[in-house]
């Protein structure tokens, strides 16, 4: 979970300070590279990870615990895969499944 180190300050407009909270990732526990496709890849989450943080260089579909797809028409079911996701909070789930037009993506893990 991002955490604040610290605070930034700059000068404003009419040279009065002004601070910002700094957010910034702590070091991942554990760091996963997973092969996505067309075809759906399951990723096991580790034990005990809360949060995990996903990079992929183009777009990839994920679905918790269950396929992922990629979509052909309008669904409203709640079945749908989500569209590039970049931070997830993972506790109650097992496994996440991509699917998409990218060679892998990196998967941060957090606890």
């Amino acid at each position: 979970m991002p955490t604040i180190v610290g605070l930034l300050e700059h000068e404003g407009i009419y040279g009065e300070i002004r601070s910002v909270a700094a957010f910034f990732l702590r070091t991942p526990q554990w760091v996963d590279q997973v092969s996505v496709s067309a075809i759906n890849n399951a990723y096991t989450i580790p034990t005990g990870a809360t949060k995990v943080v996903i990079n992929g260089l183009s777009n990839y579909y994920v679905r918790a615990d269950s396929a992922a797809v990629i979509p052909a028409a309008g669904k409203t079911d709640g079945t749908g895969s989500f569209l590039n996701p970049t931070q997830l909070d993972v506790r109650g789930i097992t496994t996440l499944n991509f699917i998409g037009d990218v060679d892998y993506v990196t998967i941060a893990v957090f606890s």
